[in-house]
């Protein structure tokens, strides 16, 4: 539950994306979250690698090609 109050101010943005047509409003983005934080998490538990900032903008991009409507 901890994780919670950080999981709603994040997906505050993924609204606020979908209100401007960046991001298609069928996509989960509760769950594009919790997928973006597990990548980030399997790095750091599993791979001993922390994604710095460069990495989690690319995890990103690599993420958001199937949910950009090009707007």
């Amino acid at each position: 539950r901890r994780w919670d109050p950080d999981r709603e101010r994040v997906y505050l943005l993924w609204t606020r994306a979908v209100e401007r047509g960046e991001v298609l409003a069928t996509v989960d983005g509760r769950a594009f979250i919790d997928d973006l934080v597990a990548i980030c998490l399997f790095r750091v538990y599993l791979l001993d690698e922390p994604p710095d900032r460069q990495a989690i903008e690319q995890i990103s991009r690599r993420l958001l090609v199937g949910v950009l409507t090009g707007g």
